[in-house]
């Protein structure tokens, strides 16, 4: 099993790739972003 995690900043045009297997599943979790997640983010 192989498990990718990532941090992105999104908005609300954001489209998110995703590649699923036949009968495979996500999980993601979002959350509004704090001042130093911001900075760090934008940096990327």
């Amino acid at each position: 099993m192989v498990y990718q995690i990532r941090q992105v900043l999104v908005d609300s045009r954001t489209q998110l790739p995703l590649q699923l297997a036949p009968g495979g599943g996500t999980a993601i979790s979002l959350k509004p972003a704090t001042k130093e997640e911001l900075r760090k983010l934008k940096k990327q």
